[in-house]
């Protein structure tokens, strides 16, 4: 849980200091941390301590969609940061070792957030303003 809220923190302010043209959606993102979230409230609601599950079959599936959320979790996160410090769109091939060191979080961290700390240090990026027609011919007659 702790881990998902600090992803989720993390979402929220890397993507405040994205480029609007280069920044990535972050539905599939909210949608695979709750279901991961989700996931693990029901298997510490429904097992009891020392129980194990074997599941084959379609009953797998669930299982194997957990490990594809926590990947696309770490692709995300690794998107938002390279994009975040380069401010231009970076290739899948120069984010796999941001993805492997969120994976290996515990390890990771120690070269994760010395570069987080200096992306959160810049501005956010403010949306730009958008004026009715009538406010820009009032601008106009200003100048």
């Amino acid at each position: 849980t702790i881990f998902l809220l600090w992803f989720l923190g993390l979402d929220v302010e890397l993507m405040k200091r994205i480029p609007l043209k280069i920044r990535p959606s972050n539905t599939l993102f909210l949608i695979n941390t709750f279901l991961i979230y989700l996931g693990y409230c029901a298997i510490a609601i429904l097992l009891d301590p020392g129980q194990s599950i074997n599941v084959t079959g379609l009953a797998a599936l669930p299982i194997l969609y957990i490990f594809y959320a926590w990947f696309s979790i770490y692709d995300h996160l690794s998107k938002l940061l390279t994009y975040a410090e380069d401010e231009t769109v970076v290739p899948l091939n120069k984010r796999v070792g941001d993805m492997i060191l969120f994976f290996f979080y515990l390890i990771g961290v120690w070269w994760l957030q010395p570069r987080i700390k200096k992306v959160l240090d810049k501005p956010e990026i403010m949306k730009e303003n958008y004026f009715s027609i009538k406010d820009t011919e009032a601008l106009r007659k200003r100048q």
